[in-house]
């Protein structure tokens, strides 16, 4: 293995903390305007709420191109790219690795990786749960340029009813974009109800890395000399 290729795929660290950086002082320098607009004319406030709405939108654009640049991830130097087929072969076959995801065709002609983290129902005393939490990886794959397309997107769901007054709740959170650091570790327990016994221990016990579902797909896309290119849009002059 050669020295170049030990360092591949390359550390994100350093570029995450410089994109934070951008984002909250792209997002902080015109609070500035704050104190010098107070007092100023209806004009004046007019004037900077026209720039803002000018602005903000240009920015957002820059940002989500900007991003998915910056986390790009090339193949390693001297790997040629291998046919589109090949490619979808060398993804679909991660299934026969002992991975905790699953790799399959969607709809659209992509790929989607899912990770079905955590799916219990337990019952306690007085109330029933339900939990479910689902993480995917979205994958467009352009020939013209060898780069595959990467989406992050997440689910959760919880349920709860409380048996004694009828009273129910029901959350859910949704995110799709480019997922930059994500870790996860959660148990919950007691005297619940499961399997159709009544049982002390856990109605749950999850643990979800990011990177230990990336780094597969970032290694079959890389070392089939593609670029695996997190976006928040598959719309190329959107997403980058």
């Amino acid at each position: 293995m050669s020295r170049q290729s030990k360092k591949w795929p390359p550390k994100k660290g350093t570029a995450i903390f410089w994109l934070f950086i951008f984002y909250f002082g792209s997002m902080g320098w015109w609070g500035i305007f704050v104190p010098i607009m107070d007092g100023a004319s209806d004009e004046a406030i007019i004037i900077l709420m026209i720039c803002l709405g000018i602005y903000l939108p240009i920015l957002a654009w820059a940002w989500m191109r900007i991003t998915s640049r910056v986390m790009s991830i090339k193949p390693p130097r001297g790997v040629e790219p291998v046919a589109e087929s090949e490619l979808r072969k060398r993804l679909m076959d991660i299934n026969n690795l002992d991975v905790p995801f699953t790799v399959r065709k969607d709809l659209h002609d992509g790929i989607i990786v899912t990770w079905n983290i955590v799916d219990e129902k337990w019952g306690e005393v007085l109330a029933a749960y339900s939990i479910n939490m689902v993480q995917s990886i979205r994958l467009r794959i352009d020939e013209k340029d060898h780069t595959v397309l990467a989406q992050d997107q997440s689910v959760s769901r919880k349920k709860a009813i409380n048996l004694l007054s009828g009273e129910a709740s029901f959350s859910m959170s949704f995110f799709k974009g480019i997922d930059l650091l994500s870790y996860n570790r959660a148990i919950s327990g007691g005297l619940i109800f499961k399997d159709g016994k009544w049982k002390l221990g856990k109605a749950y016990d999850y643990r979800f890395s990011l990177s230990e579902m990336k780094n597969p797909i970032i290694s079959a896309i890389g070392y089939s000399g593609w670029t695996y290119k997190p976006t928040l849009s598959f719309w190329r002059w959107l997403g980058g």
